[in-house]
């Protein structure tokens, strides 16, 4: 997405705790910035922020307060760009001060091949946005190629004693992040 938006940078932040989640990561904080960084490990033109996670989990992350406090670090010049994906665009309304996020940066909505045609997430929306807004929704959208991937998959996988090395995983996960899970037995059903 970096490459083909011609963005300069890419960075992750990982979220402490979702105010739109009811369940807690199935991770640590720690062990969830573990796999982020073995996953991209070798990666160029991208880091990861521990802005959320240094909050702590007492308190949800708001994306909002995240953007703030990067907009006062970074300054006005640098442009920011929030990417998510068509399930966060549809619950977009439901964000802390939404309108005030657009303002900070520009969501750029990363469409999945299980959110049908492009259409599907404006139609959706329409209830809750003007039609200007409708309309700048739609030019959010960017197909990205399939990927037979699912975190939900990854994660029914390893919480099952009898698939934890069941080749699939390693076509969802990087080698390096597979091995850290096994190494630290995450995601095991209790």
């Amino acid at each position: 997405m970096r490459d083909a938006l011609g963005l300069d940078w890419a960075l992750y932040l990982p979220a402490a705790r979702s105010p739109l989640k009811s369940a807690a990561p199935g991770a640590s904080a720690q062990d969830r910035l573990d796999m982020l960084a073995a996953a991209l490990a070798g990666a160029e033109r991208c880091s990861i922020g521990t802005l959320e996670l240094d909050r702590g989990d007492a308190e949800p992350s708001y994306t909002v307060d995240t953007l703030r406090t990067l907009r006062r670090a970074l300054g006005p010049s640098v442009t920011l760009r929030l990417l998510i994906g068509t399930d966060q665009a549809a619950q977009f309304h439901r964000w802390r001060e939404p309108r005030e996020v657009l303002a900070l940066a520009e969501p750029v909505v990363i469409t999945r091949p299980d959110a049908g045609a492009d259409g599907a997430l404006p139609a959706s929306m329409a209830e809750r946005w003007r039609p200007d807004e409708m309309a700048a929704w739609r030019r959010r959208l960017v197909r990205v190629p399939p990927i037979d991937a699912s975190s939900t998959e990854a994660r029914a996988l390893l919480s099952n004693d009898a698939t934890r090395d069941a080749p699939r995983l390693l076509e969802l996960l990087p080698g390096p992040v597979l091995h850290l899970i096994r190494d630290r037995a995450l995601y095991k059903a209790p």
